[in-house]
């Protein structure tokens, strides 16, 4: 027999071989799947019959996704089925919501039990608190385990003035354990340092939503970067408190407010111990940008000056802030709420009734003369007509209105009450100062 015809035998034979090879490997995959198979109908043989049991009536698959850590846990725990319905195709556990219920004794093996364990995916609220061991514990499980929270979408830190390993662990979380631009709620409470607050937002910022940033430790921050607020073109809700005054330059601020793209939508700017400062003409760029934010509940911001005349400060409240009615402006800072603010005397120390809310109080209230270096008679003695009319027929049936709602609902039930048996007046005498403006108020055309 030649060489040739042996080459060509041995080449057939190899062709069979493979061919085999090939068809055991069909066969094995066949019959893995059919395995696969067969546990599924088993699986769901078991799932029927726990249907029809007590337990089984408890819908698991969809109460999870509201349960805190703990409650899945529980879950798990409870029965075969439950642990089932409360994981995912792999078998990891599904917790959507992660920190605000950590056992405080957990040990460092349960909580790296529990991050080796969870399905990344699943978690969509995440709370830390460095005051807890238990935090730590689950941070360096995540990070070891590499999982990825691609999913999350609200966060809360408290770093509680630590400035070591918990800070740390935050930062590689971010950094490499959450997809960038994702999250749309970011609460950062207790920093050292207002840098740490850059490295996180960097990640974060083209998503963010709602931004809560308060209270540095340290305080004396000489001046907020340009990193450290960077362009968040999504944010309806800025809220950037200290410990101590922090200066924030004007054109920053009205570069990064002209970057959101939908002004109007913005709900609240919150920025009471950050003084913004600068060039006059920045100041004054922020300020008439406010004009933009008509849907916003909430406006506090503090100026080093605000370079206005008194005119034009009270055009501000009747043109600009018109849709709030707590109001306070003065010479360096501008509050303006859709609700009375918890650091203001109450509303009924003000005006012990709602019949002494009239335009001319509200005037005198609302708008800091004397820090203006003049008098609120001497400026109501020069509004037109018109504009005195605006604050009787528009501002002042506002602040009623937040009156009622806030003070007067049950003084108002009880007077429908005893009006029941007779007539009653709720007229009240008109103040000292309020009689002075009247009487001069009475030549007004004067003026105009």
């Amino acid at each position: 027999m030649s060489s040739e015809t042996i080459l060509s035998h041995q080449r057939t034979l190899e062709q069979h071989i493979s061919l085999i090879d090939q068809q055991i490997e069909r066969l094995v995959c066949e019959r893995d799947k059919l395995i696969q198979d067969k546990i599924q109908l088993v699986q769901e043989i078991e799932r029927r019959c726990m249907r029809e049991s007590a337990l089984g009536q408890v819908p698991v698959e969809y109460i999870v996704q509201f349960c805190e850590d703990i409650d899945v846990s529980r879950f798990s725990k409870a029965s075969w089925y439950c642990k089932q319905a409360s994981s995912d195709s792999a078998g990891l556990a599904i917790v959507p919501h992660i920190g605000k219920h950590f056992n405080k004794h957990a040990s460092e093996e349960a909580m790296w039990f529990l991050a080796r364990n969870l399905c990344g995916g699943s978690v969509k609220t995440l709370s830390l608190d460095a005051r807890s061991e238990v935090a730590t514990y689950f941070l360096e499980g995540l990070i070891k385990e590499g999982k990825m929270l691609s999913g999350v979408e609200e966060i809360s830190i408290n770093a509680a003035a630590d400035s070591g390993a918990f800070v740390d662990l935050v930062s590689t979380l971010f950094i490499n354990h959450i997809p960038f631009h994702t999250v749309k709620r970011l609460h950062l409470q207790g920093l050292r340092s207002i840098a740490s607050v850059g490295v996180i937002l960097s990640t974060q910022n083209f998503a963010l939503e709602h931004l809560k940033v308060d209270y540095f430790v340290s305080g004396h921050e000489n001046d907020i970067l340009e990193e450290e607020l960077p362009t968040m073109p999504r944010i309806r809700s800025l809220v950037y408190d200290v410990a101590d005054v922090t200066e924030l330059n004007a054109g920053l601020l009205y570069k990064r407010l002209t970057e959101i793209e939908d002004l109007p939508s913005v709900e609240r700017i919150y920025l009471p111990h950050v003084q913004i400062s600068g060039d006059s003409a920045d100041i004054v760029r922020v300020v008439l940008l406010l004009e933009l934010l008509s849907g916003t509940s909430q406006i506090v911001l503090r100026f080093s000056h605000l370079p206005f005349s008194v005119k034009e400060i009270v055009g501000l409240r009747t043109r600009t802030l018109s849709h709030l009615p707590a109001v306070c402006i003065s010479d360096h800072f501008i509050v303006a709420m859709s609700s009375w603010a918890d650091w203001w005397p109450k509303m009924t120390e003000v005006w012990p009734s709602p019949s002494r809310i009239t335009g001319l109080s509200v005037f005198r209230e609302q708008i800091d003369f004397e820090a203006l270096g003049t008098n609120a008679v001497r400026e109501w003695l020069r509004l037109s007509k018109k504009k005195k009319a605006m604050w009787e027929s528009m501002i002042a049936p506002h602040v009623s209105k937040l009156y009622m709602s806030t003070v007067a609902g049950a003084e108002k039930l009880e007077e429908t009450t005893d009006q029941s048996s007779g007539p009653l007046s709720i007229s009240a005498p008109i103040s000292e100062g309020d009689a002075e403006i009247e009487e001069l108020s009475s030549s007004d055309s004067f003026f105009d």
